[in-house]
């Protein structure tokens, strides 16, 4: 057991927490390609569910895994990163995993044979089903992006950040490299600008069905 992590994990406000992390994790989750074990969404909540996984469960045992120790559990870093780091691999070790046992990869052959992958043409139950329904979430999700842009004007830093998640920056040192702005200072203004997306989805409930989501990776 870690005592560290046991110590920062009770301590936590897991009120604003835990919403956090579950976008965090949902994002990775709707980020991800998917070969052979889609990700779906379940009718109730909306949420992404990945072969009965859902970001609750990858942050439930982010959490647990941190404290039992199974995973490293950094001092240097906050709990927040901590249980980011942890998340992400969890969720990548589980794509990596289905994208090789449940549908092989095509060789470099069959790839040049033929560049468009087959698998890219299945439906994904979480995703529009024809051009026209794709064409109007698109044109939603740009619209909202816009709108939220348009409510940070006059803060520079939340400005930047979401810049840089439009450029598919998305780590401290990414988003450092790209706006200037500190590593250190960027977990704290990726809480402001998700606080913010809460406070500004909840005025405008014809988005309450988006969110801003890392692009297919």
């Amino acid at each position: 057991m870690n005592s560290a992590a046991a110590k920062a994990i009770e301590e936590a406000d897991w009120k604003v927490l835990a919403p956090q992390m579950l976008r965090y994790a949902h994002d990775i989750i709707a980020g991800y390609s998917w070969r052979g074990l889609w990700a779906k969404r379940i009718a109730a909540t909306n949420m992404l569910c990945v072969n009965g996984k859902t970001a609750e469960d990858f942050v439930e045992e982010a959490a647990a895994k941190l404290v039992e120790g199974t995973r490293t559990y950094r001092t240097d870093m906050t709990l927040e990163q901590n249980l980011e780091r942890t998340i992400e691999s969890d969720i990548s070790s589980h794509r990596k995993k289905a994208s090789s046992s449940l549908v092989n990869d095509r060789t470099a052959e069959q790839a040049e044979a033929m560049p468009d992958d087959p698998m890219d043409e299945l439906p994904d139950a979480g995703q529009p089903g024809n051009a026209a329904e794709k064409f109007e979430q698109a044109s939603r999700e740009k619209e909202m992006l816009a709108e939220l842009m348009k409510s940070v004007e006059g803060d520079e830093d939340l400005t930047l950040i979401l810049m840089a998640y439009e450029e598919r920056k998305y780590t401290p040192a990414e988003i450092e490299t790209a706006t200037g702005i500190k590593a250190v200072r960027v977990s704290e203004l990726k809480r402001k600008l998700s606080a913010h997306a809460d406070k500004f989805l909840a005025k405008r409930p014809e988005y309450a069905d988006l969110r801003p989501q890392k692009e297919v990776r």
